[in-house]
């Protein structure tokens, strides 16, 4: 059981150096328990779908992923109206023709008429994995791509080095931790 001295240092989040606030360094007979990652809730909108890559992540599976959701979209967006299977052949060719008209009248691009991206997220190791994907994304005569950085922060825990999983969350110590991230946005041209 750690001393009240000992959680009083535990418990200090940062010392500054320089311009830099940096963590404490974790006291002898302690041991830092890395928790997984806080991930964004899922969007409400069914157009917008976030992958989360990881250094183990094999390439092409992650291409095929982002190629599946950015299909589906295709597939749903646009014309859904006119392709319903109970729609008289009438209201059919009316929908088809006001699809094809408000296509015209907006000088956006597909992206805009679909509404659909695909969000690649990698932290650590895995940065370069997503900035790979992005770069063969980019390679892509029918994907646009947007890259852009973030930072995330992350709840450790500090227990006594002796001390198992099953221990009791009012034991633990806890403490916050930034990662960079790397957030790739794909969507269709």
């Amino acid at each position: 059981m750690a001393s009240n001295d000992e959680k009083a240092a535990i418990g200090r989040q940062g010392r500054t150096v320089g311009s830099a606030t940096k963590l404490n360094p974790i006291p002898k007979g302690f041991k830092l328990h890395k928790r997984p990652l806080i991930r964004r809730p899922l969007p409400a909108s069914s157009k917008d779908r976030i992958i989360y890559v990881s250094y183990s992540t094999p390439f092409m599976s992650a291409v095929k992923r982002v190629r599946k959701q950015l299909d589906r979209s295709l597939k749903s967006g646009g014309s859904s109206q006119a392709a319903r299977k109970n729609a008289s052949l009438h209201s059919r060719i009316e929908n088809l023709k006001r699809d094809v008209e408000r296509s015209a009248g907006s000088a956006g691009s597909a992206n805009e008429q679909y509404g659909a991206t695909v969000t690649l997220m990698g932290t650590g190791k895995a940065i370069e994995k997503t900035l790979s994907l992005a770069s063969w994304f980019e390679q892509q005569p029918d994907c646009a791509v947007a890259v852009r950085t973030r930072t995330v922060a992350t709840v450790d825990g500090i227990r006594a080095a002796g001390e198992t999983d099953a221990v009791e969350p009012e034991e633990e110590e806890s403490r916050f931790r930034r990662l960079s991230c790397l957030e790739v946005v794909v969507s269709l041209k």
